[in-house]
């Protein structure tokens, strides 16, 4: 059996780069838990399990390892939404269905893993939450926004404003994710995000000639 001292030492002896991974994972479920301005180093030490002295050699301040823990994993998740909003861009209307669809299946997914870490990076600190809004979430809005706006002559609609439905798309899909997670459930995420799609595309479909609507 493994004494606790015993373990704490070893966790000391690690490698440079992989005694940094413990202090990052440590860090970000204090963070998850405490938020920014309540988090301590002296607890992400305690939850690493090495000493708080320890932690300055791989990081400069709180804020820096916060970074680490949160930010950038969230960046990359982001970033890789972002980039697969390609997928709208088709001519074919069907395609559009079909391809809005599996965007909607892959952002209420992504919505669902982050967002804890969203809640944190978002509303911990004001100004914090701001930069990272608009340094990484609006730019996404913006860019599937453009592809929503560049294929609207391609598909019969109704007249639509593109920001208004893609931000309230990414709206639901955040929505069913903090419901889901404070209520402790599970999401069916190919059932939910199906009748997202078409939410978005009965509510686009042109109105009857003879509708006064």
């Amino acid at each position: 059996m493994v004494k606790p001292h015993d373990e704490a030492s070893n966790r000391q002896r690690l490698a440079a780069p992989e005694r940094r991974r413990l202090i990052i994972e440590a860090a970000k479920q204090v963070f998850l838990t405490r938020g920014l301005a309540g988090a301590r180093t002296k607890d992400i030490a305690t939850a690493a399990g090495v000493n708080e002295a320890l932690i300055y050699r791989h990081f400069d301040s709180k804020e820096e390892i916060f970074v680490a823990a949160v930010v950038e994993p969230l960046q990359t998740l982001v970033d890789a939404a972002i980039a697969r909003a390609g997928h709208l861009a088709t001519a074919d209307g069907d395609l559009q269905y079909d391809n809005t669809r599996l965007f909607i299946t892959e952002l209420l997914q992504l919505m669902i893993d982050v967002v804890p870490l969203l809640g944190v990076v978002l509303f911990s600190e004001h100004e914090a939450g701001i930069q990272f809004y608009r340094t990484e979430i609006a730019p996404g809005l913006d860019a599937v926004t453009a592809e929503v706006e560049q294929r609207m002559p391609d598909w019969n609609h109704r007249d639509f404003q593109p920001r208004v439905v893609t931000t309230a798309g990414w709206g639901i899909c955040l929505g069913i994710a903090l419901d889901a997670r404070f209520r402790g459930t599970d999401v069916d995420v190919d059932r939910t995000a199906t009748e997202i799609t078409d939410l978005i595309f009965e509510g686009l479909r042109p109105r009857p000639e003879n509708s006064d609507a």
